[in-house]
This record gives structure tokens, C-alpha cells and sequence, in this order.
């Protein structure tokens, strides 16, 4: 099967929860099939090259991975007539779009079936910044941006409408397609994973004591985890969340010798004052692996504002690989809500209420139920999709 894959994400690293679910989707489907991958150039790429479109850094631009792939990228975001012309021109069995932006054209031209991944995420992150920028008055940011809204609104209304096979991340992204005009019988739910093995190997190997004394954190301290992209507000406005934590329980008799890891990046989003005069909140910037951070860690925290977008809580699903019980409130576990019943996950209405949760329990990971979200299982049904948007079209 020939699979063309078309995204707004940029290669080669994958630090968001899009991105890294594309890249082990890929990872799974390239094993026994032709994949041509088309994004924006990657982050690595020197900025000389040229022409507008082309293969000739594919080398540096796929120097990281591990599995077989053919990337093309362009200069261009999101409304690219150059990457158009090339997907026509290749031809596909079955074309999946990974993200709604810029393809109203190929909804329109290309004649082969295509396979639209919604995630939700992407409108309402762009709701979210325009409300922002309204409340803080800047109006001509404010109107850029609800222009960009707009257009974006009608990509995913196109996709949920037109697209042979619907994926969606959950339940509640479902509704959200169906509300978009979505054939409810076309949507198939396909949620977000963890390399189960991995983690499982890397518990096998590490001692939490060494870890620590790495990170210069004491052995009897409890430690929160949080990870996530600063490049979304939804991430910032956690990450201040996490600090009004911080400052309640610095005067809490028992729970003030607590350290905090914020994974994620860029700095320069966080604002300098939150940094200064904080040994016990170790922010670390982009890593290339978290996995040495989350075991460090005593309990993942993810206590995101209501109303914050979010596509499935990838997070979530890490911070239980890593065995580790997570406080979160409701909106931090959007699109996992069933595990909550399952899994060490605890529920405070707002990071006021999170006193009231300590200690926390240390209770066992449900292992069975976490299978279910293994990246091969879930490519493996990917798949499977795919196949039938192409059978369903002959």
C-alpha cells in the first residue's frame, strides 16, 4: 500500500502531543508500507537551501529516525500549492491528512481516498489565543487571528464532511465531528499511546536514588512531574497553576520540602520572574527523552484551566507508563476520561483543591487496561482504516 501523509507538523522532532503521535504512527505503518511523509521544512534544516520545494535535505531533515521513510518538505506553511502539485503528481493508494490546515485544495483536486485526523486541538487552541488576545486589548493581533480562526474552521468543517474515513483521538472529539457535520458512521475513535515497552524496559534498568542525586533533588522529597510544549497557552497557564501549587504548600507543615519538574520548552515563553528564586522547580527545557524525568518523579500533576484545548491528554498516558499516580483536574484528562475509574488518577475541582488529596496513594498502574493504548495496536488499526477507505472507493 502506497500511503501519502500530509501535516502542518515539521520534522524531526516530535515535541508535542500531534506531532508525537504522527511519528509513531509512521513508525508502525512504514514496517510494510511505502510512505511519503509531506510537512513544513524541518526545524534543522539550514535555512539557505532552496528551491521552494525539494528533496535534497531529506538526509539531514530524516537524520533521526529509525525506520524507512521518504520526507518532503517545503518552506511554505499550511497553504502550499508547491506540495499540492507534488502529492498530485506522486500518487497515492490512500492519503491520510494528519492536520486540518491547508487542505481545501486537496479536498477539491486529488481524486484519491483520504483519511482526515481530527484532534480538536487545533481550532480550539486558535479560540483560546484569540479570547487571550481580546482580554488583553491587542487588537490587531486579535483580528489577524479570528481571520486565521475562520479559515481554519472551514478546513475541519471540509475534512469532517467530505474525508472517506473519519479518525478521531475521543469520545469527545467524536461529538465535536459529528457537530462539524461528520457522518457519524464514517468516524472510527483511535486514541493516543505509549510505547508500553519502553517504559517497561527502562523501569527494569534505573534506580530512582540515582536519578535523583543527578538532578540534585534529596532522596525524601516528593516530586511532581509536568510535561508539555510552552508554545501552547494551555501548557503555560499549567505551568502557573503548578506554581500557585508551589506556594500553598510551601506553607503546608507537612508537604513543603516538595520539588517540581516542568518539562518542555521554549523558556523564553515562561516569564523570568517565575524562574528566579526557585531551587525546589527544576524547569529543563526541550529533552530528548523524558522518560529519566518521569521515573524521578513521585506523582504526575496536570492541572490545566477549565475550558483549555486539548486533543487527548497525551501526558496522562505517559505519567501512568512511568507508574506514576496523577492529580489533574477535570480538563486535564479530556479524552481519557474512562481511565479515570481505572487508574491511580485523581480528580481536584482546581489546584486549590489539591490539599485535600494528600497523601497521595500509591496505587498499582492497571497494566491490562493500559495495552490498549500501545502505539502498535493503535497503528495496527490505523491501518486497517486505511485499507477500507480504499476498498470503499473502488
Amino acid at each position: 500500500m502506497k500511503i501519502g501523509i500530509y501535516s502542518s507538523h515539521s520534522f524531526p522532532q516530535p515535541v508535542f502531543g500531534q506531532s508525537v503521535r504522527m511519528m509513531n504512527i509512521l513508525k508502525q505503518l512504514s514496517k510494510s508500507n511505502k510512505v511519503i511523509v509531506y510537512s513544513p521544512r524541518a526545524s534543522d534544516v539550514e535555512n539557505s537551501v532552496s528551491p521552494l520545494y525539494t528533496d535534497a535535505v531529506e538526509n539531514i531533515a530524516t537524520k533521526n529516525f529509525d525506520f524507512p521513510l521518504t520526507y518532503r518538505y517545503t518552506l511554505l506553511n499550511d497553504v502550499n500549492v508547491y506540495r499540492f502539485l507534488r502529492i498530485e503528481s506522486d500518487s497515492f493508494d490512500v492519503l491520510q491528512l494528519e492536520n486540518s490546515l491547508g487542505t481545501l485544495l486537496l479536498m477539491k483536486k486529488c481524486n484519491f481516498p483520504k483519511v482526515a485526523v481530527l484532534h480538536s486541538a487545533g481550532l480550539k487552541e486558535l479560540s483560546w489565543k484569540v479570547k487571550n488576545l481580546r482580554l488583553q486589548g491587542r487588537k490587531r493581533e486579535y483580528i489577524g487571528w479570528s481571520c486565521y480562526r475562520f479559515y481554519a474552521s472551514l478546513c475541519e468543517k471540509t475534512l469532517a464532511r467530505k474525508s472517506k474515513r473519519l479518525i478521531v483521538t475521543s469520545e469527545s472529539v467524536r461529538e465535536y465531528a459529528a457537530n462539524l457535520g461528520a457522518d457519524p458512521r464514517k468516524i472510527s475513535i483511535l486514541r493516543n499511546g505509549v510505547n508500553l515497552e519502553e517504559y517497561q524496559r527502562y523501569s527494569n534498568s534505573v534506580s530512582k536514588c540515582k536519578l535523583r542525586k543527578k538532578l540534585g533533588i534529596p532522596d525524601d522529597s516528593f516530586v511532581f512531574v509536568f510535561h508539555g510544549s510552552f508554545n501552547f497557552d494551555q501548557n503555560v497557564e499549567a505551568i502557573k497553576n503548578i506554581l500557585r501549587i508551589r506556594k500553598r504548600l510551601r506553607n503546608h507543615k507537612t508537604w513543603k520540602k516538595c520539588y517540581y519538574i516542568i518539562i518542555g520548552g521554549p523558556i523564553k515563553r515562561l516569564e523570568k520572574s517565575w524562574r528566579e528564586n526557585m531551587d525546589d522547580v527544576l524547569f529543563t527545557g526541550y529533552v530528548e527523552d523524558i522518560k529519566p524525568y518521569l521515573f524521578s518523579a513521585d506523582c504526575g500533576i496536570a492541572p490545566f484551566p477549565e475550558h483549555a484545548p486539548s486533543g487527548g491528554r497525551l501526558k496522562i498516558l505517559e505519567f501512568l507508563s512511568a507508574k506514576l499516580p496523577v492529580i489533574a483536574t477535570k480538563n486535564g484528562v479530556y479524552g481519557l476520561e474512562e481511565l479515570v475509574d481505572d487508574e491511580p488518577i485523581y480528580i481536584m475541582e482546581n489546584f486549590k483543591d489539591l490539599e485535600k488529596l494528600l497523601p497521595i496513594p500509591q496505587v498499582e498502574v492497571n497494566k491490562t487496561k493500559l495495552q490498549n493504548f500501545d502505539w502498535s495496536k493503535i497503528a495496527a488499526v490505523n491501518e486497517e482504516i486505511l485499507k477500507e477507505a480504499i476498498e470503499n472507493s473502488s
